[in-house]
């Protein structure tokens, strides 16, 4: 029970930070607290040392899992760009429209490493029926994620 919370204190630590570190500071600290382990692990009881490594190995996963999925998110609005790819989810709404989720899209304007992994459309005009699993190609204006509306509300831009 313990270790587990001092791994949640690693990743608190993680995530009270105002920047993202770097992987190189995560090496510099795992050397540092091997050094700091070698120098003094005789003189210090093992639950210390057990101790901080636990922490640095939750502050580690979650910096790993926070890179793991680190996507691209569009930072403008973008108009009449194409975007090419597969549906893998659909909403349908009254009056004929529908919300779409494009996986691995291609789009216009934006090189491979600015592209989201996922662009979510709302198509306003009737057209050919589409179901998930088809390949589409359209034009469309497409806008950043917002942020919250107030302090603590839902933020989407994290979210995507």
């Amino acid at each position: 029970m313990g270790a587990l919370v001092l791994i949640g204190l690693g990743i608190g630590f993680y995530f009270a930070l105002s920047t993202e570190p770097t992987r190189d500071a995560l090496l510099v600290g795992f050397g540092i607290l091997s050094l700091f382990s070698a120098a003094i692990y005789r003189k210090t009881p093992p639950a210390v040392l057990i101790s901080l490594w636990l922490v640095l190995i939750g502050f580690a996963a979650a910096m790993l899992q926070a890179e793991r999925l680190d996507a691209p998110v569009l930072q403008n609005d973008l108009s009449f760009v194409s975007i090419t790819g597969q549906i893998t989810e659909l909403e349908r709404f009254q009056g004929g429209s529908y919300r779409i989720v494009i996986t691995a899209p291609t789009i216009s304007r934006l090189n491979a490493q600015e592209t989201p992994h996922k662009v979510r459309l709302t198509v306003r005009t009737k057209g050919d029926a589409v179901l998930p699993g088809d390949i589409v190609q359209l034009r469309a204006k497409i806008m950043p994620p917002s942020a919250p509306e107030a302090p603590g509300a839902f933020d989407f831009a994290r979210r995507a």
